[in-house]
Order: structure tokens, then C-alpha cells, then sequence
């Protein structure tokens, strides 16, 4: 008896003096990325078994102005990337029907870094961190890729980014505004969703196009086959990745086949899933 508890207390006292780190799939929920921030400002982290894994930031779509991490199929997404061995952190930021831009690309921002100070303690490789978003989570993951200011606030730079996946979202600007009269593009701005950006200039800049240069990370812009057209997608994947190439950046397009906007993201909560594991091949490589 007495060498049971004389073994018990060294492995209390070994536990003080060295505490073992047990790397296991796991999930945490809740986390805010930004201090005193609101339940916008959260993210949902799924880590798999093991070490050195590396890690999906989720952003999730709804044309800046909807949605949220609790939302399917965010959840069912992370788990996804979770049991094919890649940790995922599903964010939710402040909308812009409540927050004026660019609140937006600075929440994805401040969830980035808050990722790159603390996955490592969670067993992940905190040189392996990927953006990826739909819709317009794709159009944000896209920016704070491109536009530097977003990350520098934070003390990162684009090359703390492994790489970027915007999936299904106009990267350029669409607009002919040299066409239209003072009054036009008045008009235009009174719209619901321009209107979230106030001015002509802060439109464009909100575009990645705006932004391209060759500290870019890697990107490999997906779209659903149904999707090419209308609105101009592909053509606009094919703009920004001629401007990338220019600048000397790397960038690839792949069309999905047989999906539209919405089962494309609907799909990835399989983990056969044919964007998923386009992704998981982005990432691996």
C-alpha cells in the first residue's frame, strides 16, 4: 500500500513538474479570437490526432451581410478536414448589416492571427495555416491574401500564409464606372449592397484584383461548373490570375464539374468529396 501512494505522489509531482501534452481529436468550441469581442468575433476549432498537422481557416459565405459558423454545413465541414487529418477553424465575423467595412477582412484577419500565436500549442505546424472561404468568405480569404494591411496590423505578413482557396466568388471588379454620370453611380450606391461600401474607390479596393502582388501565397481558385458565367466568374478567376502571373505569383483554376454554388459547399461535409479532397491535394502539395 504504501508503495502504491509513494508511486502515485511521483506521478502527481511529475505531472506539476513536467505536464504531458496528449495530442487527440478534439473539438473547441467558442473561442474568441479577438479580446472582449462578440459572438461574431468566435471561431470553432476541429483538431485531428497527432502533431504537425496543418490547419483550414473556414470562412463562410452570405454576401458579407449573413451567416454564421453554427450554421450547416460549417460544423459538419470542420470535422470533415478534421477526421482527414487537417485541423479547421470555422469563423464567424461581424456582418456588415450591423458593421461597416472593413470590419469583415479585419475579423478574418485578427481569427488568422489569433491561429498563428496558438495553434501550435494544440499540436498544429503553425507554418501550415491555409484560408479558405465560399462566396463571399472566398472574396475575404482572397483580400487579407492579397491586400497586406489587414495582416500587418497583426505583425504577420502574406508569406505567414501557406496558401489560399477562394471557392466561388468575383475577385475582380465588374463595373464600368468611367461609363456612368455622377448621378448614375449615385444611383448605383444607394443599392443594398453597394451601399456597404459607400464610394466608388472603396468598392474597387475591396476586390483582391486591386491588390495583386508576388509575396502572394499560393492560390487555387475553385468554381462550380454552373457557376462560370452568371455572374462572369470564371472570367474573373482568369483576370486575377493573369495579374498574379504578372506580378509572379502562383494562382490555379479548376471548375468543378457537376456542381453549382451551393452543393459545391454542401458537398464538403463528405470526406470523399471530390472540393474536399481537391483541397486536402492543394494543401498536401
Amino acid at each position: 500500500m504504501l508503495k502504491k501512494m509513494a508511486a502515485l505522489t511521483f506521478f502527481v509531482a511529475l505531472a506539476y513538474l513536467a505536464p504531458l501534452k496528449i495530442f487527440g481529436a478534439t473539438s473547441e468550441l467558442d473561442i474568441p479570437y479577438v479580446p472582449n469581442g462578440g459572438a461574431k468575433q468566435q471561431l470553432d476549432l476541429f483538431l485531428p490526432d497527432g502533431k504537425g498537422f496543418p490547419t483550414v481557416m473556414f470562412v463562410h459565405g452570405g454576401s458579407l451581410t449573413q451567416g454564421d459558423r453554427k450554421e450547416a454545413p460549417y460544423r459538419q465541414i470542420g470535422e470533415a478536414f478534421q477526421k482527414s487529418g487537417i485541423g479547421c477553424a470555422v469563423i464567424s465575423y461581424r456582418l456588415a448589416d450591423k458593421t461597416r467595412w472593413p470590419a469583415q477582412p479585419e475579423d478574418v484577419a485578427a481569427a488568422f492571427a489569433w491561429l498563428k500565436r496558438n495553434i501550435a500549442s494544440r499540436g498544429g505546424d503553425r507554418s501550415k495555416l491555409f484560408l479558405v472561404g465560399h462566396s463571399s468568405g472566398a472574396l475575404l480569404v482572397a483580400l487579407v491574401s492579397s491586400d497586406e494591411k489587414y495582416l500587418k496590423k497583426f505583425g504577420l505578413n502574406l508569406n505567414d500564409a501557406a496558401g489560399c482557396v477562394p471557392i466561388g466568388s468575383l475577385l475582380t471588379n465588374w463595373f464600368d464606372f468611367n461609363s456612368m454620370s455622377e448621378e448614375q453611380r449615385r444611383k448605383l450606391f444607394e443599392r443594398s449592397y453597394l451601399n456597404l461600401f459607400g464610394n466608388v474607390e472603396t468598392f474597387i479596393d475591396h476586390f483582391p484584383a486591386s491588390h495583386v502582388n508576388g509575396r502572394m501565397p499560393p492560390i487555387l481558385i475553385l468554381i462550380a461548373e454552373q457557376e462560370q458565367y452568371q455572374p462572369p466568374i470564371l472570367e474573373s478567376a482568369g483576370e486575377f490570375a493573369a495579374l498574379s502571373k504578372k506580378a509572379g505569383a502562383q494562382v490555379e483554376i479548376e471548375v468543378l464539374k457537376d456542381r453549382n454554388h451551393m452543393n459545391t459547399i454542401y458537398g464538403m461535409v463528405k470526406t470523399d468529396d471530390l472540393t474536399l479532397l481537391r483541397i486536402i491535394k492543394f494543401i498536401r502539395k
